[in-house]
């Protein structure tokens, strides 16, 4: 059971893994830098840091979290589950050309308006 509201979102990503925004929705609390990296080490396959900073050569985290605690479980299962969902994302839009990308966005702004337009003249 959740004891959070929390949602992630890849940022970008890299070489040997991703930059994630962290929200958890309740506090009102948006962190920016997380990251997850490919790791043999972890059951995941992935190694989630909290963000930090290089101050003078050492690498200082500028949040830190209890690991034992069930927020950070919470923060790297939301992690892991964002990063999935950008990984199916990607893989449904590699083979498309330009063309049929733009054409998919068109049909998919225009189904939005659409649907908005009804919801609104119900307003009436």
């Amino acid at each position: 059971m959740k004891m959070h509201n929390i949602e992630s979102q890849v940022a970008s990503e890299f070489t040997n893994g991703f930059r994630v925004k962290v929200s958890i929705l309740e506090l009102g609390l948006y962190i920016s830098g997380f990251t997850a990296r490919y790791s043999d080490r972890s059951p995941s396959g992935l190694w989630i840091q909290p963000p930090s900073i290089n101050s003078n050569g050492k690498w200082v985290k500028i949040i830190e979290f209890n690991k034992t605690m069930p927020l950070w479980k919470e923060i790297e299962d939301s992690v892991i589950e964002a990063i999935n969902l950008y990984k199916n994302l990607s893989e449904d839009f590699e083979d498309l050309t330009k063309a049929e990308m733009d054409d998919r966005i068109s049909e998919t702004v225009d189904q939005y308006h659409k649907s908005s337009e009804g919801s609104s003249e119900s307003l009436h």
